[in-house]
């Protein structure tokens, strides 16, 4: 699933009080750099307005800065429309506009709350793995070394 984040719009609808912008950008983007079950191919979108398109990779995050005069929402839609797989894209805001061009294009909408939500029951369903202790894994080397000498 390829997810597309409208960040400004996650970030106004989050902020805290006495935060500035990049403040709170920097904050909103390292915690979600901290999610460890985030999909690989998430896409944070910001309108850059007077700043040239920019393009940043730092591992399972991608932050994008549109080109001057787009907006993220347009950036979003013309995403989708380049894909041939739309089905298999989220995107992630709270704009209603948005949310239903994206639907008409072919596109699942998730709002901010109901993605972080989701995100916080990947992370509690996942299994931990068994941990064996040295002593039942000696003991288990020992078996299959004597069910290989048979």
């Amino acid at each position: 699933m390829r997810v597309f984040i409208d960040g400004y719009n996650a970030i106004f609808s989050s902020q805290e009080p006495d935060i500035d912008l990049e403040e709170a950008r920097a904050l909103f983007l390292k915690r979600l750099k901290a999610v460890k079950n985030l999909s690989k191919t998430t896409t944070v979108v910001f309108d850059a307005k007077n700043l040239h398109f920019s393009k940043i990779d730092s591992g399972s995050l991608v932050v994008v800065y549109t080109e001057k005069n787009q907006s993220a929402d347009t950036y979003i839609l013309e995403q989708i429309e380049l894909t041939k797989q739309k089905g298999q894209i989220l995107v992630v805001s709270n704009d209603r506009e948005l949310k239903q061009k994206a639907k008409a294009l072919g596109a699942k909408t998730q709002s901010f709350s109901k993605f972080y939500k989701s995100l916080e029951n990947k992370t509690s369903k996942k299994e931990e793995k068994p941990t064996s202790h040295p002593h039942e894994l000696k003991r288990y080397l020992n078996i299959f070394e004597k069910r290989s000498k048979k």
